[in-house]
């Protein structure tokens, strides 16, 4: 089943993605974002690990994720999707590139335990976390 949010769920899931993996920045800064940009989150400044390309792509196809949220950042016709799978493999990275030509998006399951980056410029890796690689700056 496909859900397509509503500005309102959208921002609501944003929020919570931010509250877990940009929390580094926000510590570190004062704001939630770089220059409005999700992925500056995925930093080595704000996370103790992080996975790019090949890595990345790899530790998304063995996560595993009944629900998912997938947030479209600005610029795209749509706000994004919450999908159930319902025993159904969730999307392949080849799937996932293609999607990505509509713009950047994060992709990330209902709990929040790990988080994918796609961007819609191949010269940018895909990135992965999970949410115990998060940096703590107080630590």
């Amino acid at each position: 089943m496909i859900h397509r949010l509503t500005r309102k769920e959208h921002a609501e899931w944003h929020r919570q993605w931010l509250s877990v993996y940009a929390i580094g920045v926000f510590q570190r800064t004062g704001k939630w974002s770089v220059n409005g940009q999700d992925d500056r989150a995925f930093d080595a400044r704000f996370m103790k690990r992080v996975l790019r390309g090949a890595a990345a792509e790899v530790e998304y196809e063995l996560a595993i994720a009944d629900t998912f949220v997938i947030l479209f950042e600005g610029g795209t016709n749509s706000l994004g999707e919450y999908r159930e799978n319902q025993g159904a493999k969730k999307p392949t990275v080849g799937e996932l590139k293609q999607l990505a030509t509509d713009g950047d998006f994060l992709l990330f399951p209902s709990d929040l335990a790990w988080s994918a980056f796609f961007h819609h410029e191949e010269r940018f890796p895909t990135l992965f976390a999970r949410r115990e690689w998060v940096s703590d700056v107080a630590e």
